[in-house]
Formats: C-alpha cells, structure tokens, sequence
C-alpha cells in the first residue's frame, strides 16, 4: 500500500513538471530563445555537435537528438527519438517529456550463430545512447533498446513501457502502465502498477 501511494505521489510530480513546462527551444549560436514549429524543418534533425544549454522542444509531430546535450532537454512531441547513430544521443541532464512515442536507440547487431541459455540471439551493441540524469516521461509506449543506459531514476507514467535486453537503469525505477516488459538491468529498486507485466531472462554481455 505505501509503495503505491509512494508511486501516485511520484507520478503527480512528475506531471505537474511536465505540464507546467513552456517548450521552446534554444538556438544553439546564441542565447535567443525561439518556438520550434513544424514548418521550421531546420530543427528537424539535430546536427552532430555538442550543445552547452538545455533544449525546449514543442510542436512538432516528431523530433530526433541525434548530438551531446550538456544540459536538459525538455520536450512535448508526438515523437521523441534519442538516436545514437552520429555518435550522439547523449544528454548530460535530465530529461523531461510528454510524448505518445519516446525511444531511445542504440545500434546493435544478433549473432546469426551464437545464442543465450535460452536461445536468443547474442547481440553486439554498436553504439547507444545514454543519459546521465533522471528520466521523468508521460508516454503512450516507451522503448529503451539494448545497450541503452539511463545513470539516474526512471519515473513513467505510460501505456506500454520496454525496457530491453541489457539495456540498463542505474537508479531506481517508478512505473505506472498498463503493460511492462522488463529485461533491463536494474540497479536500484523497481516500483510498478502494471495491469501486464513480461520478464524474461537474458545473459548480459559487455
């Protein structure tokens, strides 16, 4: 009973920040603050770089980080797409997002010979993408893939929420959704009211 009324309380937090948030996003030549709108395709796909400021993004059917981001970033999108791809994908802050898709990618490859103790296909992680601080989403469906780390908590309130095969969470987890597939790594502990919950066991490999 207290974990759940911990779990509501941590969950209404989490959308008082989300929906007091104003989202905009910063220019990254200068301190100017502009509204990212579809038409400004722009800001469409980040270019690989290295962003010293916290990122606002709003009003966009879809939006893709594909840079380091050394601050936070804080999004309302349709879709919201943490790529890994230009050696990117990294946010050195928090992230904060109200979106009906989040993902956060990596780049892997499954042995077409080699499997697990229970028959999986080993995977070579290529590159992932990672994010040092804590993690606060309201999503429709979440997917953390393989290889992808978060070093701080998770805090999402969800329909669908896939946390991968040696994808790893070095906090603590506080989940509320309607299905969880848990194959991650979990360092801390994990709190979850979930209606159908999927766990199976994978070897981890580094």
């Amino acid at each position: 009973m207290k974990s759940k009324f911990k779990l509501l309380i941590t969950i209404s937090v989490v959308f008082f920040m989300l929906f007091s948030s104003f989202c905009f996003a910063t220019d990254s030549n200068n301190n100017d603050i502009m509204l990212i709108s579809n038409e400004d395709e722009s800001y469409q796909t980040q270019q690989t770089d290295i962003r010293d400021s916290d990122l606002y993004i709003g009003n966009q059917s879809e939006y893709e980080i594909k840079n380091i981001i050394n601050g936070n970033v804080f999004a309302t999108v349709d879709t919201l797409n943490i790529d890994s791809t230009d050696n990117g994908g990294i946010i050195e802050g928090n992230l904060f997002a109200t979106s009906d898709n989040v993902n956060i990618k990596s780049n892997i490859t499954y042995s077409d010979t080699e499997k697990d103790d229970i028959g999986n296909p080993v995977i070579t992680i290529n590159k992932s993408s990672a994010i040092s601080g804590n993690v606060f989403l309201t999503a429709n469906k979440f997917v953390l893939e393989p290889g992808c780390e978060i070093n701080g908590d998770l805090y999402i309130c969800a329909n669908e929420v896939y946390l991968e095969q040696n994808s790893k969470i070095n906090g603590n987890v506080f989940i509320l959704a309607n299905k969880l597939n848990l194959n991650a790594e979990i360092g801390g502990n994990l709190y979850a009211n979930v209606k159908y919950f999927d766990m199976q066991y994978f070897r981890i490999y580094i």
